[in-house]
């Protein structure tokens, strides 16, 4: 996961704080070959940003085939989770919105 933070690509990981405003982009792996959801749990609860076949290896996530790209609208833990299409969670990340 990256985040946009004034121009710059940042690296995310497990744990990393992001400010309120900052579009993030997301890299989703598999092997082999699957349908994958991404989904966000946040304040407002469980939101579905995309679902999208991916072949085996990684690919950017999309959304009516443009990039995705989230926006945090509100404070507090976000926790984005990967799941292939048996909903076997492959992929777990929470940041802290400030």
């Amino acid at each position: 996961m990256l985040v946009d933070r004034q121009g710059q690509a940042m690296r995310l990981g497990d744990g990393s704080w992001v400010h309120l405003d900052e579009p993030v982009y997301f890299r989703m792996c598999v092997v082999p070959a699957a349908t994958l959801t991404l989904s966000v749990d946040g304040p407002r609860g469980r939101e579905l940003l995309t679902e999208q076949a991916a072949p085996s290896g990684c690919v950017d996530a999309r959304l009516e085939g443009a990039l995705l790209a989230y926006t945090f609208d509100r404070p507090g833990p976000h926790r984005f989770v990967l799941l292939d299409e048996n909903t076997r969670e492959l992929d777990a990340l929470t940041l802290e919105v400030r």
